[in-house]
């Protein structure tokens, strides 16, 4: 169990802590892994996610084949096979990808720490 310097005892790691579950607490940690891939089989613009999934952070990985990024509208940011990018406060069903070549299917990962 870690030190809790502000009250000068073991933390109890529960609401007992006044500062347990806010910001201030150094200790507080919550936020699941969120971990999936896909593969755009198709040349249209795919959806990364149907459901919602709020991320707090997210690093975009894509292998096999040049994809394109973007919204539902269009998609238009380029990523190159085995490159990526980070992202903050993002919502997986707002993530859109398309092959940059018809026929190249690529891969994309998600890699994240839920809301």
């Amino acid at each position: 169990m870690p030190y809790c310097p502000f009250y000068n005892l073991d933390c109890p790691g529960d609401n007992r802590c006044a500062l347990w579950n806010t910001n201030n607490c150094i200790f507080r940690f919550d936020g699941a892994v969120y971990v999936n891939k896909k593969t755009m089989t198709g040349d249209e613009a795919t959806c990364f996610g149907a459901a919602s999934v709020a991320l707090r952070d997210a690093i975009v990985f894509v292998e096999d084949n040049d994809m394109l990024f973007g919204d539902a509208t269009e998609q238009t940011y380029p990523i190159g096979k085995d490159e990526g990018f980070r992202m903050t406060q993002v919502d997986i069903s707002t993530l859109y990808f398309k092959n940059d070549k018809p026929g190249d299917n690529g891969t994309v990962h998600v890699l994240g720490v839920r809301a």
